[in-house]
Parts: C-alpha cells; structure tokens; sequence
C-alpha cells in the first residue's frame, strides 16, 4: 500500500477530515490533498507529527511493505523517553494490575535476584537478563 494510500486509510479510521488534519498540523488542506492524491510527500520534517496525529507509525506510513494487516505498536512517552506501548498489542498489560497479586510475585522475583546476585557475583541488572532468559527458555520449552 502507497504513504497516499495509507495517509487516508489513517485519516478516515480517525474520522478527520482533510481540513482538521491540516489544522493539527499546521498545513493547508491542500497539502493534505497532495500527499492523498500522491503528487508530494510529506516533509521529514511533517513526519513525527502526521504520524501522531494519524496514530500510526512513521515505519507504516513509509514502508510499502507494511499494509493495513500489519499491527503497529504505538509509542507513549514515559519518564522522558518514548517508549513501545506494548498494552495495545498485548491488552493483559493494561489489565493484570487489577487481577494479580504484583506483591506476591514482585517479592518472588526479588529473592530470585538475589539469589543470583549473591551466589554468581551478578550485578542487578545481570541478574535480571539471566533470570528474563530462563524464564523465556522455560516457556518456550512447553
């Protein structure tokens, strides 16, 4: 699918018009117009923003391979930077908190950091990527 394509996909599934989506952006209607009927572009510049305000990814608007059956993964900002917000494509994310007892298992996976802290010299962060690979290696053995 072309950007042209995909700018208007994106733009109907956010129910804007051309007109409100060149007022967020700070365009003319006409420069919306263009992109749609892809004579132009837009500017790198315009990019960061028209993919914001359309709720996609520059890397869907830009690359042909990606089409509509493709999930993108929106970014939120978080603590300063921007961050994948995993809890679109993986919902429980959003939801576990109100389920789960976090305490209990925060409180497991802390021993269990510990314990490789203290018994192979591992610095926190080193003990967290081994314990993240044998948990991965133990789910995907099942």
């Amino acid at each position: 699918m072309k950007t042209s394509e995909k700018i208007i996909k994106a733009r109907q599934e956010g129910k804007l018009t051309q007109d409100q989506l060149a007022k967020k952006l700070g365009v003319s209607r006409q420069t919306i117009s263009k992109w749609e009927l892809d004579i132009s572009i837009p500017e790198s510049a315009r990019l960061n923003d028209l993919s914001k305000a359309l709720k996609v990814s520059v890397d869907y608007l830009l690359d042909d391979k990606l089409d509509s059956d493709t999930l993108t993964i929106l970014m939120k900002k978080k603590s300063g930077s921007i961050q994948p917000d995993w809890s679109k494509l993986y919902p429980v994310i959003a939801e576990y908190k109100e389920v789960v007892d976090v305490e209990k298992y925060a409180t497991q996976m802390e021993n269990i950091f510990q314990d490789l802290m203290n018994t192979y010299s591992y610095s926190r962060e080193d003990a967290m990527l081994v314990a993240k690979e044998i948990l991965a290696s133990t789910y995907f053995k099942k």
